[in-house]
């Protein structure tokens, strides 16, 4: 699938890197600190420069704050904000990427800690009530490292998973849900494991339904998004359910293709369409979940690169800026757009990611 010879080429890349490290901090940019309701990630992979824009919830700017972070998040490893606590991977300078932390920044307060997993070039992090979590992938095999939250002196919890790539990992009702690629076999796995030892609970294969992307658990379901389907780039434009309680699968089909990010809001599954390998798509589907059909397919005005929930609006990530919408039961209505301020130079920035603060 054209997925996962992306999963290769980036598997093939992060097993050569050369490891290095430094140190970081905090570089104010201006001095209006309203309290911020949405942040954006600006990073490079050229310097270790990265920068954080600071939105209320109407989308009008507050300010930016500068770090010393290169590759900071991306669109597929979303940043986890909680009560103004944001956690986040910066992977370093392209070609060496020889970070080994998870960063942990206050907002409130303007300070970062990094908890070193002892990982190199971690491609997915997860965050617990209690723990966080961060996995790499070296020499064809994938390691779990887990530090509880708070203390970052502490010896991580490490696991290794033979011949496995592990490239999606999400924490849902205190249990670690993982996407991930058997090697030798070619073969696609969805799979349950314990917070508390990491032990595998329950191993699905999942290669007939084709490559996966994003999950979302509601009730006893767990929907995930399919990019590709298991033939040789051909996309897909399905989505897998889940049954926890049955142990069944089944799938439901959308009339547009490359179903990336998927969320929740009252009975509607918020559904975006974006080509992960081509950088490409605008699309959003809102799916009833009662009446078992799509209500609407939206075009957007601009990329939907990644996408949160907030109170009762979707904010949408374009290339260059971010949209607030809000949802109705058949509808998505503009409210508001702000282009991002990025930097201009001979080093090239993009946006990463977008997060709610709490």
């Amino acid at each position: 699938m054209k997925v996962k010879f992306f999963i290769f080429v980036l598997l093939f890349i992060t097993s050569v890197l050369a490891f290095t490290g430094y140190e970081s901090k905090n570089i104010p940019h201006n001095k209006n600190m309203q309290k911020p309701e949405i942040g954006i990630i600006e990073t490079t992979g050229y310097k270790n420069k990265s920068y954080i824009h600071f939105y209320d919830s109407d989308l009008n700017f507050l300010f930016r704050k500068e770090n010393n972070y290169a590759s900071m998040s991306e669109s597929w490893d979303d940043p986890i904000c909680r009560d103004y606590i944001l956690f986040s991977i910066p992977r370093g300078k392209f070609g060496t990427q020889n970070e080994q932390c998870i960063v942990e920044y206050n907002i409130t307060a303007d300070k970062y800690k990094e908890y070193d997993m002892d990982l190199y070039s971690m491609n997915e992090l997860a965050v617990s009530e209690n723990y966080v979590f961060g996995v790499n992938t070296l020499d064809f095999s994938s390691t779990i490292s887990r530090k509880t939250i708070g203390r970052s002196d502490e010896k991580p919890l490490m696991k290794e998973y033979p011949d496995e790539y592990i490239f999606e990992m999400i924490v849902m009702d205190e249990d670690l849900y993982c996407f991930s690629l058997f090697i030798k076999e070619n073969t696609t796995h969805f799979k349950r494991i314990s917070i508390n030892d990491l032990s595998v609970m329950e191993d699905y294969d999942i290669t007939e339904f084709g490559s996966p992307a994003d999950m979302l658990k509601a009730g006893s379901d767990i929907y995930f998004t399919n990019q590709y389907t298991n033939e040789e780039s051909i996309p897909s434009n399905k989505i897998t359910v889940f049954n926890s309680e049955k142990k069944s699968f089944s799938q439901i089909k959308l009339s547009e293709n490359f179903p990336n990010d998927i969320l929740k809001h009252n009975n509607l599954l918020i559904i975006s369409h974006y080509d992960r390998v081509q950088v490409t798509g605008n699309k959003i589907t809102l799916y009833n979940l009662s009446e078992h059909k799509t209500e609407k397919v939206i075009d957007l005005k601009h990329e939907a690169v990644q996408c949160i929930l907030k109170d009762n609006f979707l904010y949408v990530l374009g290339l260059n800026s971010v949209s607030k919408y809000l949802i109705t039961d058949n509808d998505l209505k503009e409210i508001s757009t702000a282009k991002v301020d990025m930097q201009t130079g001979k080093t090239y920035f993009y946006l990463s990611s977008v997060f709610s603060c709490n």
